[in-house]
């Protein structure tokens, strides 16, 4: 009789074993049919007929049906395979009989009957999991000899059931600790890499594995990060593709060595492409395939051969050094993207300044952070000037400025203003120009300005001095100036007091201005700057008193000027705009300076 059977009478049920040794019947369990039923017949009518005594533990009956199924556990592998929801009396039993069962595989070297039996209790081992919740912790401890099986290059099936297997227990967390713990990852990454057409299974384990930080660790010391940028670079299969750049944003969120990550993948990758595997692994993979040339990125196929290329050659020689040594810690390929080296090329935060500055409106990625890099770049230049890196750096300030005017309520937070004051190189022309483009935009927040006031940085003597020194700057530092005063600042008009600030604007009310593009549009400025800095509630009294006493004042005191301030055409460095809204950079069209042609209509 068969294990089931047995189990049966020792149950008490007779009627049960009646039924079911009468009836064929294919389970997990028991297979039982006519020719079963006839052999136990033919046998017992056998032992009967000899009338000779027999010890009952020496009597060897074997079903013939049963003899090429493989039983495991008192269950009929085969068929079990065939009915996986079966309901299974003990599953966890089974899993621990399942795993002693394999245990006994471990050579190298297997016979064809060998392969095909792991392969189907493998099988089973998934299915018994995949059906019974909380069997897949059966597992735990035994992780070492279930990822040798990866090791078996000559058995590929081996290696797709055990792929199989491991991603569905690394489901479950305490699975994937105890893999953690285990030091097996060298084994997945091989077939990661040898078997292409069981990549995307690997790659669902990986997954699955990341969640634990300790994995994260190991994956990096392993050489995961070439195999992922290999795939990404050389793989014929887009889905594929995009699994590989999903799990390097996976790595890069890990908590503990994401960042590491994130630099590593940055000695080969332009930055956007890195931040694309976090934000959108499709259009990422869509991008690596074409050109950029954009703020942003600069990306050719001179780019994607030589990575291609490098990595590729690199993945080889570290595939079958693992092979060799699981052990061994990998290196990162010596490696370059050709563009991102180019010394031509001005680059802060990410973004090429002289694209960028063509290209103003582009909509960049992370602005808050060009933002500060920029201003960190501008204030290392107004220390130390250079004046190719200072025009365009102080170009593209204004330009992030003007075109994302949000932003700006964002400086103060920076802690920037202050020192932007404290660090302005007077002397030199070109950085007084930009600081200047750059106030006449901050002047106009109010959070900036309330941001200098209790901050008590001394910013009108910089701007004074800058104006003297360069009076073809006057222009510029009136319209600065013109913003600050609509905030009647107090500390500020204060500073302008101090420094004699009224008595040098009146002093250029009196003067010709013939150093500037448009004196009437200046002095138009002076004057409602003064008018502002009288009307303080503050200390407006002590810049009335000094209007009062100038000879120069009264001229223009009642006059209207409003007509004379006008926003003027777009300075020179904004009139890069995208050819997209081109009409936005234009200047306004000039009045025509010769009358119309005479119709003939009206000569007749």
């Amino acid at each position: 009789m068969t294990p089931y059977l047995a189990g049966l009478i020792s149950e008490d049920q007779p009627e049960q074993i009646l039924k079911t040794m009468t009836s064929n019947c294919e389970t997990p369990y028991l297979l039982w049919d006519n020719t079963t039923r006839a052999e136990l017949i033919e046998f017992l009518d056998q032992r009967i007929a000899s009338k000779s005594p027999f010890n009952l533990d020496s009597i060897e009956f074997s079903f013939s049906s049963h003899s090429s199924e493989l039983v495991v556990g008192g269950i009929f592998i085969r068929i079990y395979n065939d009915q996986p929801t079966f309901k299974i009396q003990d599953p966890k039993r089974f899993v621990v009989d399942i795993l002693d069962y394999l245990k006994q595989y471990n050579s190298p070297c297997l016979r064809d009957s060998e392969v095909r039996n792991l392969v189907i209790i493998l099988t089973s081992l998934y299915n018994v999991v995949q059906n019974n919740q909380g069997t897949a912790l059966q597992c735990i401890g035994h992780f070492r000899f279930i990822f040798a099986f990866l090791a078996m290059d000559a058995y590929e099936s081996i290696q797709a059931k055990t792929l199989s297997v491991i991603a569905l227990l690394a489901r479950n967390q305490e699975c994937v600790n105890d893999i953690a713990a285990s030091g097996v990852l060298a084994s997945l990454l091989l077939v990661l890499y040898s078997l292409p057409n069981h990549r995307m299974v690997a790659l669902d384990c990986l997954h699955s594995l990341v969640t634990s930080s300790a994995i994260v660790k190991d994956l990096i010391s392993k050489g995961s990060l070439p195999y992922l940028i290999d795939i990404v670079m050389n793989s014929k299969n887009l889905e594929i593709r995009v699994r590989a750049a999903e799990l390097l944003g996976r790595l890069m969120e890990d908590k503990v060595s994401g960042p590491r990550v994130k630099l590593l993948l940055l000695q080969m990758l332009p930055s956007a492409i890195c931040d694309g595997f976090l934000e959108s692994p499709q259009t990422t993979i869509n991008i690596i395939q074409t050109n950029q040339e954009n703020p942003e990125m600069i990306w050719n196929d001179n780019d994607r051969l030589h990575l291609s290329t490098v990595i590729a050659n690199h993945c080889k020689r570290q595939h079958l050094n693992q092979r060799q040594n699981p052990d061994v810690v990998c290196q990162m390929p010596d490696i370059k993207v050709v563009s991102a080296g180019n010394s031509n090329e001005l680059i802060v935060g990410d973004v090429y300044l002289r694209l960028y500055n063509q290209n103003p409106a582009w909509s960049l990625r992370k602005p808050v952070k060009f933002l500060g890099d920029l201003l960190d770049t501008f204030l290392k230049l107004m220390s130390k000037p250079h004046e190719s890196a200072l025009e365009a750096v102080g170009k593209a300030l204004t330009n992030v400025l003007t075109y994302n005017p949000g932003l700006v309520s964002e400086v103060p937070s920076m802690g920037h203003l202050p020192k932007m004051f404290s660090t302005w190189k007077v002397p030199n022309q070109l950085v007084s120009f930009h600081t200047f483009r750059v106030l006449d935009l901050i002047f106009a927040n109010e959070s900036c300005v309330d941001s200098l006031n209790r901050s008590r940085v001394d910013c009108i003597v910089p701007m004074k001095n800058a104006m003297c020194a360069h009076s073809e700057l006057i222009t510029v530092g009136c319209d600065s100036l013109s913003k600050l005063s609509e905030f009647k600042v107090d500390n500020l008009i204060k500073q302008a007091l101090e420094c004699d600030f009224i008595n040098y604007l009146l002093k250029l009310l009196g003067d010709s201005l013939l150093q500037c593009e448009n004196p009437a549009r200046t002095k138009a400025i002076i004057v409602k700057t003064l008018k502002n800095l009288a009307a303080s509630p503050f200390n407006g009294a002590a810049v009335a008193a000094i209007l009062d006493r100038s000879s120069i004042w009264p001229s223009f005191r009642e006059q209207n000027h409003d007509l004379f301030i006008t926003s003027g055409s777009s300075p020179a460095y904004l009139t890069g705009g995208p050819a997209t809204a081109g009409y936005l950079t234009q200047g306004s069209k000039p009045m025509p300076t010769a009358p119309p042609p005479v119709e003939k209509d009206d000569i007749e």
